[in-house]
């Protein structure tokens, strides 16, 4: 259990941070049945939050939909809400509708920092818009998971005995294609501090090592000179 601990401390330290959670206090977690809400869901609880779960329900996916509700609701003990589909059923109007229920309680999310790649591209093609996925919101909706990638979630899991859902429509999105396409050959750095450069340059050198990505089709936007300059020798020393 050693890797969920140092897991779970980091994302302690994230919140504490950023000051998103009070030290023992009440969070929801919106939960999807995924590996990365689950995640969130157990680690906060582990970290000794009193944490519930909120699940809502658009009913896009029919069956696969009431299966996840499903397991929100017995497998994470969440509360499980109906919300009636836009007439534009698009990712962002689905968001906010999410965001709409709790209000009245402090809510969080289980974003990572893959899901930050992903934004920032789309933002980036879709408007020319850098902006990435902040740790608060200004409705007061947290994002714990921030410091983690996406693919350490699945093994949190996995060691902690946790099953978790699948949705299969992730593909067919935008963000889908991002995440499919182009995660493959570019990495985004939103900045300095904290041993994200660190981190990074890691990551990117042992997916050169391992054959996962090719030098010459990487890039890492960075937003300071300075996290520019800790990554390129970073990265050259994890390569070296």
């Amino acid at each position: 259990m050693a890797v969920s601990e140092e897991l779970r401390a980091r994302v302690e330290e994230h919140i504490r941070e950023h000051e998103l959670i009070p030290r023992g206090g009440e969070v929801v977690a919106l939960v999807s049945g995924g590996a990365d809400s689950t995640c969130l869901w157990h680690a906060l609880g582990a970290l000794g939050y009193r944490v519930s779960a909120l699940h809502v329900d658009h009913g896009l996916r029919g069956a696969e939909s009431t299966a996840d509700a499903r397991f929100c609701r017995e497998a994470l003990g969440a509360e499980v809400v109906e919300a009636p589909v836009p007439e534009r059923p698009t990712e962002d109007a689905l968001r906010e509708l999410r965001y709409s229920f709790a209000t009245n309680r402090l809510r969080a999310t289980g974003h990572t920092a893959s899901d930050q790649v992903e934004t920032v591209l789309y933002r980036l093609v879709a408007s020319g818009n850098a902006k990435g996925i902040k740790p608060k919101r200004e409705d007061g909706v947290v994002r714990p998971l921030l410091t983690l990638w996406r693919d350490e979630t699945e093994p949190y899991c996995r060691a902690e005995g946790l099953e978790f859902r699948r949705d299969s429509s992730n593909a067919d999105t935008r963000r889908g294609l991002i995440r499919e396409e182009l995660l493959t050959n570019i990495l985004v750095e939103a900045g300095a501090g904290s041993g994200k450069t660190q981190m990074l340059a890691e990551r990117m050198a042992a997916g050169v090592a391992a054959g996962v990505y090719q030098i010459e089709h990487m890039a890492a936007v960075t937003f300071t000179r300075k996290a520019a300059s800790e990554l390129r020798g970073r990265f050259h020393l994890a390569n070296a």
